[in-house]
C-alpha cells in the first residue's frame, strides 16, 4: 500500500480529495496543516481528517515563518516604494 502525504485544508473539497485518494488510489494518508495565523480551529481541522480516513493528521505552527514573511513582503514593498520614488526624481532632474 502506498503512503501519500497531503496538504490539508480542511475544507470541503480536500476532505472530498482525502477520501477519493484513500478509495482510488488505496493509499494510506498522512495530512499536514499549516498552522500560519489563521482564525480557522485547527484542532477540528485534524479531528476532519482522521474522521475522513488519514491514518495521521499532523498540525504544524508556523505562525512564526508566517510572520517573517509577511515583514519580508512589507520589507520588498518598501523598497520598491523607493525605488520608484528615486526614479521619479531622477526623471524630473533629467528634465
Amino acid at each position: 500500500m502506498s503512503r501519500i502525504v497531503f496538504a490539508y485544508s480542511g475544507s470541503a473539497r480536500a476532505s472530498i480529495a482525502l477520501r477519493w485518494m484513500i478509495e482510488a488510489w488505496q493509499a494510506e494518508v498522512v495530512t499536514l496543516t499549516l498552522d500560519l495565523g489563521q482564525r480557522d480551529e485547527l484542532d477540528a481541522v485534524r479531528e476532519r481528517a482522521l474522521a475522513c480516513g488519514a491514518i495521521r493528521a499532523h498540525v504544524l505552527d508556523e505562525r512564526e515563518y508566517a510572520e517573517i514573511a509577511r515583514e519580508q513582503q512589507a520589507s520588498e514593498v518598501a523598497v520598491r516604494q523607493r525605488v520608484s520614488r528615486g526614479l521619479r526624481i531622477l526623471r524630473e532632474k533629467m528634465r
